[in-house]
């Protein structure tokens, strides 16, 4: 109970600490846990990743939580690159507790998903193909967010970054399949649709 809450706010404030552990936020740093103890920097899915592995090391059970915000997109040469924010969390008995990289943050919360470690890996591989598509390495952005895809076929931003790379690789039919499949994941989805949108007007189909 309330223990496990004093240990796991002790554990995200060493994180910030001087002469205790001092990490780093770099938002494009995408590290394992591993990497990012190393390496005492990161963004949040390496923050997250890190914390989990060190609370359970200790028998804290913890699990990460996407958090959707607004915005969670950034437009990347006219289409729309998704990055959702993760943070780590807690279930006690009465409600669900959450340990952020900002200790406190005043940006609205849309809605949060607890995700298991096989979505944790996707959102990793979807984090390195978004990256990937950044530096213009699409064969590595393919790479990874085909390995998201497999892993966590439901978790949509996956789907729409891979949507966005086979669209850079002037793919049409497999750019119009991945968006598609990111709809059905998660019907309504913003991203798909405008990059949908985008694909439409290109071919000249503006009705649709």
């Amino acid at each position: 109970g309330s223990s496990v809450q004093i240990r796991l706010q002790a554990l995200q404030q060493a994180f910030f600490d001087p002469g205790e552990f001092e990490f780093k936020y770099e938002q494009q740093r995408t590290l394992t846990a591993e990497e990012a103890f190393a390496a005492r920097n990161g963004n949040c899915m390496s923050f997250t990743s890190l914390f989990v592995a060190l609370a359970r090391s200790v028998g804290l059970p913890t699990f990460l939580v996407t958090v959707k915000r607004q915005p969670d997109v950034e437009m990347e040469d006219g289409l729309v690159v998704v990055n959702r924010h993760v943070v780590a969390g807690y279930r006690s008995p009465n409600r669900i507790y959450t340990y952020d990289f900002y200790v406190s943050s005043t940006t609205p919360v849309v809605n949060r998903r607890i995700i298991d470690d096989l979505t944790a890996s996707a959102i990793y591989h979807t984090n390195m193909g978004g990256l990937a598509i950044r530096e213009g390495d699409l064969d590595g952005a393919i790479h990874n967010l085909e390995i998201a895809t497999a892993l966590a076929p439901d978790w949509a931003p996956a789907w729409v970054n891979l949507g966005v790379t086979y669209g850079r690789m002037e793919d049409d039919d497999a750019a119009f399949e991945a968006l598609q499949k990111a709809l059905e994941a998660e019907p309504g989805n913003s991203s798909a649709l405008t990059n949908l949108s985008k694909l439409y007007r290109e071919q000249g189909r503006n009705e649709e």
